[in-house]
């Protein structure tokens, strides 16, 4: 056994063998074989299983007298530096932007890298709706830093990654080098795994630690922590005062215009995005340009214009087959987004027509959030209909019943404010049924993705596919 505080170089080990890998049934011969502790499992468990595979080298945390062993305090931070010296340090080649916060990484993810395209900035931008895998925004190590050196091979100058709280907290970016990192904001959220707002909101902290420059929501509670965690240049922005700041805002039903101003500079902007909150990531996006020294504020600002949003599938994307009333799917999810998309289509819905709601809460997840979004539906919706959201092997009609207790205490009333529908198929066909012209109808939570998680079971499922399906039904 040889531990790695005795010098051990990974470029001794990966000099010796023919690849890495974390998962014992697909060990080649010749392979390091990394043991990593899991919710479910552990690698350790595995280890002779990986050596009969023919795996060489072996990295594990765990006391071991076996040959060409090397003991780490951290299998999954190893992993990461791994895989990383494996395919030649792909974010060390590159100018890695890392986006972060509860709500808002993909909008701001895509714009950054419409920002920097535009300013001939060859970007790659990886986030939920392109990464592999189902429910994934930050993929594993080994896939994250496969996806790098594709895009280094791809001669991209720069790359803009989502990055979640699981992926800091499971080492899942260890082996990456960030030029810069930015904060959308932060509410509570996955406190079923961080157990506390404060530990969720210090485990995003750590991302700015070691960065040499860090993007900042002046506007948002936790600015005071973020900037004192900050390792490097520390750049805010704000709708109401910043680095870089909005004034002259216009917000229609399609668009945002506004100015940015930054010292003496302002430009004018015509978003292709409504909502303050989209204003906001757009804001976020030009900073993180701008500061990085990567085009000008005008560049920036004409970039923004001619953003197509229809990058962005499921958020806040309406259906077109649909002309007689308004149906839209978005990724909506926590509380604070709930409210944002809520907030704003009741502002700018016809005079007269309803807002109809139809979401419900991911199984084996965040409890606490429950009843908060049911009580935002509750005081904003016309119509709420609860329903499913992956599931997993929770009880969907429990999940619901923890949902319904947030509208019941804003006085909403079951059968005429809300119902609850578990089937999510049926609750959309609900949902159209009920909705007269001009109306508008909001499908939440599950925005782009293609499968739906019941019983550890992945099944085939699309939002907006049902909603054009039961139309069609309708119709007929």
């Amino acid at each position: 056994m040889v531990s790695r505080e005795e010098n051990v170089r990974w470029e001794k080990i990966l000099a010796e063998v023919a690849g890495v890998a974390d998962d014992s049934r697909e060990v080649k011969e010749g392979d390091v074989f990394v043991a990593v502790s899991g919710s479910n499992f552990d690698g350790h468990d595995f280890i002779e299983e990986a050596r009969r595979r023919g795996a060489r080298w072996v990295v594990g945390e765990r006391d071991l007298e076996i040959p060409l062993y090397v003991k780490v305090g951290n299998s999954r931070r190893a992993l990461g530096e791994l895989v990383s010296e494996w395919y030649g340090n792909p974010s060390g080649r590159m100018k890695v932007i890392g986006v972060t916060g509860t709500d808002g990484k993909t909008t701001t993810s895509h714009l950054l890298g419409e920002i920097l395209n535009r300013a001939q900035i060859n970007t790659e931008v990886l986030s939920t709706i392109n990464v592999p895998g189902a429910h994934t925004t930050t993929p594993p190590a080994p896939v994250l830093q496969h996806l790098l050196a594709e895009a280094q091979q791809k001669e991209r100058r720069a790359a803009v990654v989502e990055v979640t709280s699981h992926a800091i907290a499971q080492e899942r970016i260890a082996g990456t080098s960030f030029s810069v990192a930015v904060l959308t904001n932060v509410t509570p959220e996955h406190l079923d795994y961080h157990e506390t707002f404060e530990r969720y909101r210090d485990t995003k902290a750590r991302l700015f630690q070691s960065v040499p420059l860090a993007v900042l929501n002046r506007d948002d509670p936790s600015w005071d922590v973020f900037s004192r965690a900050a390792g490097g240049r520390v750049v805010s922005y704000g709708l109401t005062g910043g680095d870089f700041s909005v004034q002259n805002l216009e917000i229609s039903s399609s668009s945002s215009r506004f100015q940015i101003r930054h010292g003496e500079e302002i430009v004018e902007v015509t978003l292709p995005l409504p909502g303050e909150y989209n204003v906001q990531n757009a804001l976020a996006a030009v900073a993180a340009a701008v500061a990085g020294g990567d085009v000008s504020l005008a560049e920036a600002g004409q970039a923004l214009a001619k953003f197509d949003s229809r990058v962005l599938v499921g958020r806040f994307e309406k259906v077109k087959e649909i002309s007689d009333f308004s149906v839209v799917v978005d990724f909506a999810h926590t509380p604070a987004a709930l409210a944002k998309v809520l907030n704003y289509v009741a502002r700018f819905k016809p005079g007269g027509a309803r807002l109809i709601v139809v979401f419900g809460a991911a199984g084996e997840r965040d409890r606490g959030k429950r009843p908060q979004m049911g009580a935002v539906a509750g005081r904003t919706a016309d119509l709420t209909i609860l329903t499913s959201e992956d599931p997993r092997r929770e009880d969907p009609e429990k999940i619901i019943d923890e949902i319904a207790a947030g509208c019941f205490a804003e006085g909403a009333v079951e059968g005429k404010n809300f119902v609850r529908i578990p089937d999510r198929r049926r609750a959309i066909r609900f949902a159209l049924r009920q909705a007269r012209p001009n109306d508008f109808v909001l499908v939440l939570g599950k925005g782009h993705e293609t499968t739906m998680a019941i019983a550890g079971i992945e099944h085939p499922w699309s939002d907006r596919q049902v909603i054009k399906e039961e139309f069609g039904r309708l119709k007929r």
